[in-house]
């Protein structure tokens, strides 16, 4: 690239120190010599492309993308990419060649330093990273330019950072610098779309310690860190575009800036491989349909709970439904494996089953199992049976006596609704109408407990993500400490937790998150969010190596704090007024 001494930053000391042997010595200790020579050979080479096409054949460095995300970047309209900085240099040359491939109208909001490689002038607008009042006013032009080209329909590549990514004591981790509520700035004045990009990597350890004892040791050495990017493949992931307006609930440039950071960094596991697919066992054969319709018939009438349409929601122990039960293991097996979970037996049926009870629900026109719950009294498991006897007790370390001390409870789980009545909210509704059902029959229980799957279908980010923040805001403080699992939730990378704090308030923003980050946009899982309706509190997360490596969230609903119009919705207005009626709420803490 240009000649070395044109490259070196002007240090401050430095002007007056450095004799021309001194000079050399520097280029040669900077890796500045050694650059400037492999800009000469790309000068010279013969034109396969422009000239960032020929410097990165010369460094050896391409990107490494979904072509299936690439492809639903915007062709057109005006686009605002903003992504971390993990190098300081090779990410903008090789972002700018791929996403070029999409937007050859592509242009970098970049370090004026950059401004000395004039074949790379047409690609870019200069602006002067550094703080203060003089880069304010020298900005201030550069600034007008990349909102004009916006404006114009053009689409923009943003480094928020405005600096290398480097070690950050108090985080303990490498990562970007604050990022400049400039880039929301941009978005706001031209109502651009925002395309989150993540670059994976980090410079060198020597260059991380020069950086602790000196930022101006750190930018001398970007040089060198540029020469070992040669040959590498950098590993890069494309979240979703993000229309402007759905920044608008933030409040300002600096939490608007805040949460594209987050989504930024959100991206940064979805590059760790996927598992592969679960190795399992073939489900068994269904069991003959008429003998499951006699199965039914012959049941006593006070095992159907409630009947609607065509369903029905029966309660009954396993002795009573020897054929059904094997049609419960079945459905669970099939609508768990579709979901990315699943025991990898032929059926997903387990001790536990022989004396809970089955909640299921019935299609008499079609005659088939459309879902199922099963519960247990808590109490009853307990006196009967010990610990041992609960499932929940099979995944969690409780703390001695801890589920005694939950009073009267139930233990709910292994909840599924058969693939083909998915698509219809009614199935699920009628199996909690059927616990609610249950509920108002046996007034004592006032605590729902089980765990809540996260399927391995989602990223590792986005389960950490929701452990993170059900950890933090939905935790239980009465009985913190009483339940352990195996699974710690990590630390978000790039974020402090006043960001998470500012930024992760209620479900909906994690939802949005998580679904920023998903391949197919899924939220929150199904059954989470409606324990979260129910003001459920969490008790621990363990993953289940047995069952997909599914991560369970151990969930408790004391169901005296929940929205009394949900109870509605499955006590019906009658039984829910019985049953509030019966007890009294204990003051808040």
């Amino acid at each position: 690239m240009p000649e070395p001494a044109l490259l070196l930053p002007r240090l401050p000391g430095f002007a007056g120190l450095l004799t021309q042997p001194l000079l050399a010595a520097a280029n040669r200790l900077t890796g500045l010599s050694r650059l400037n020579g492999m800009y000469q050979r790309a000068r010279r080479a013969p034109a396969a492309g422009d000239f960032l096409d020929t410097a990165l054949a010369t460094l050896g460095v391409r990107c490494e993308l979904d072509p299936q995300r690439l492809a639903q970047v915007p062709g057109s309209g005006p686009l605002v990419v903003v992504a971390n900085h993990p190098f300081g240099g090779v990410e903008g040359m090789a972002l700018a060649q791929a996403l070029r491939q999409r937007r050859p109208d592509l242009r970098i909001l970049a370090n004026h330093l950059l401004g000395r490689v004039p074949e790379l002038d047409s690609l870019l607008i200069h602006v002067d990273p550094f703080a203060g009042p003089a880069a304010a006013r020298r900005n201030h032009v550069p600034l007008r330019q990349a909102l004009a080209w916006l404006k114009g329909g053009g689409a923009l590549l943003v480094f928020p950072a405005g600096a290398v990514s480097h070690w950050h004591l108090r985080a303990r981790a490498v990562t970007d610098p604050s990022w400049q509520p400039t880039v929301s700035w941009l978005v706001r004045r031209s109502g651009a779309a925002v395309l989150p990009v993540f670059v994976a990597g980090r410079n060198s350890a020597g260059f991380q310690l020069a950086g602790l004892v000196s930022p101006h040791l750190r930018t001398a050495l970007l040089a060198r860190e540029l020469l070992r990017s040669q040959r590498r493949t950098l590993r890069v992931e494309l979240g979703r575009p993000i229309a402007a307006r759905d920044l608008e609930w933030l409040p300002d440039d600096a939490q608007r800036t805040a949460w594209l950071r987050l989504k930024v960094y959100a991206l940064a596991p979805r590059l760790d491989a996927k598992p592969g697919p679960l190795r399992a066992a073939p489900v068994s054969a269904a069991p003959p349909a008429p003998s499951l319709c006699a199965e039914v018939a012959a049941l006593p009438a006070d095992a159907c709970l409630l009947e609607q349409g065509n369903f029905a929601v029966y309660l009954t122990c396993a002795a009573q439904i020897p054929g059904l039960l094997q049609e419960i293991g079945r459905q669970r097996e099939l609508t768990f494996r579709a979901a990315g979970e699943g025991s990898g037996k032929a059926l997903d049926l387990d001790d536990f089953d022989r004396h809970y009870l089955h909640l299921w629900l019935w299609d008499h026109a079609q005659g088939r199992l459309a879902g199922a719950y099963r519960l247990a009294p808590i109490d009853r498991v307990l006196a009967e049976r010990g610990e041992r006897g609960l499932y929940v007790a099979s995944l969690f370390r409780f703390r001695r006596g801890a589920l005694l001390a939950l009073g009267s409870a139930l233990e709910l789980g292994r909840s599924f609704v058969a693939g083909d009545y998915q698509r219809d909210f009614q199935p699920l509704l009628l199996l909690w109408q059927g616990i609610g059902r249950y509920l108002v029959a046996n007034p004592q229980y006032t605590k729902l407990l089980g765990p809540v799957s996260i399927a391995r279908t989602y990223s590792d980010q986005s389960r950490g993500l929701m452990a993170h923040y059900l950890g933090r805001y939905c935790a239980s403080a009465e009985l913190a400490g009483a339940v352990r699992g195996n699974y710690r939730p990590p630390r978000l990378p790039g974020l402090g937790e006043a960001a998470v704090a500012r930024l992760l308030q209620d479900v909906d923003a994690v939802a949005n998150l998580v679904s920023a980050i998903e391949d197919d946009g899924k939220g929150l899982p199904v059954l989470l969010r409606h324990y979260l309706k129910l003001n459920g509190q969490v008790l621990a997360w363990n993953v289940d190596r047995a069952f997909g490596d599914v991560l369970d969230a151990l969930l408790l609903v004391d169901l005296r704090r929940s929205d009394p119009r949900l109870l509605r919705r499955y006590m019906g207005a009658e039984g829910a007024a019985r049953f509030l009626a019966r007890h009294t709420l204990p003051a808040a803490a």
